[in-house]
């Protein structure tokens, strides 16, 4: 897809103009609307007018290991070896193979410090000695790939002129955890739902455009707040450890904290963000 482009009948905006290559050729399309699924690209965006410039994102990369002794059926998460704020993952897929990987933000006053590539991060963090030892024996079982990954829901556009964006092109990634196959699969169920009602009704107008994003800040705005204020305020070289002991003092926080980010409980049920933070502060405080 190259350009996405209201056109107009008798005066009235009446559909969009998509216009892409297909198999190396020009093809043009006409719609009554458009979905925007381009992921973390942001040429179409920034060419829209959605996007004034390509926002920060998350740097990441991984490779699929075989050959791994000893692995468990456990997740690991890692800090160590790993630019802040970021984390190594090591997933198991059978007793013996796993996806390697790493990953961290790209932004603020830090990042001349931070390497080049993802695939320096990944490099670093599976030389790191506890990785060593995990992966010692172990071969790549195919190359290994890097992505950057639109974590900016909270501040992104979330549609244009007879428009909607769904998934990553909305920034709706986790930003703490990477994860977002299922925020794209919600936010495409929303929007099939919504545009269809408005589509009935044989108009899509701004109210119609402005009550999509109205659905999606309702179901993930507070979400997206509290991971970012969470990831900013804590993991960093000073509290990352501190915060680590705490949650493992409190296995009621951590339980809640893991439960809030991974979507299970709504953060405003009985604790808003701030009520969270102040008591996580407290502990690490102490």
């Amino acid at each position: 897809m190259t350009a996405v482009a209201p056109f107009s009948e008798r005066g009235k905006e009446s559909g969009v103009t998509i216009q892409g290559e297909q198999r190396g050729q020009a093809v043009v399309f006409q719609a009554r609307a458009a979905l925007i699924a381009t992921g973390a690209s942001t040429g179409l965006l920034v060419r829209m007018g959605l996007l004034r410039q390509a926002p920060p994102v998350t740097l990441a990369a991984r490779a699929y290991l075989e050959g791994i002794a000893d692995l468990s059926d456990h997740m690991h998460i890692r800090f160590d070896g790993v630019p802040l704020p970021g984390y190594g993952w090591v997933f198991p897929l059978s007793d013996s193979a796993a996806n390697v990987g790493a990953g961290f933000l790209r932004a603020g006053p830090a990042t001349r410090h931070l390497p080049g590539t993802p695939r320096a991060a990944f490099e670093a963090f599976v030389q790191t000695a506890p990785l060593r030892r995990m992966l010692a024996g172990a071969h790549s079982a195919g190359p290994v790939k890097s992505y950057p990954i639109r974590v900016d829901f909270a501040t992104a556009p979330t549609f244009g002129e007879r428009t909607l964006l769904i998934g990553e092109a909305a920034g709706l990634v986790n930003p703490l955890t990477g994860e977002g196959i299922d925020y794209a699969l919600e936010s495409s169920r929303l929007a099939a739902w919504h545009l269809a009602g408005a589509l009935a009704r044989g108009d899509l107008t701004r109210a119609d455009l402005e009550a999509y994003d109205g659905l999606l800040r309702q179901r993930f705005q507070r979400l997206f707040i509290f991971c970012n204020r969470l990831r900013d305020l804590f993991l960093n070289p000073l509290w990352l450890n501190r915060m680590v002991s705490a949650a493992t003092q409190r296995p009621d926080l951590k339980l809640l904290l893991t439960d809030i980010v991974l979507g299970n409980r709504d953060v405003a049920e009985g604790m808003s963000v701030w009520v969270v933070l102040k008591t996580l502060l407290a502990l690490l405080l102490r």
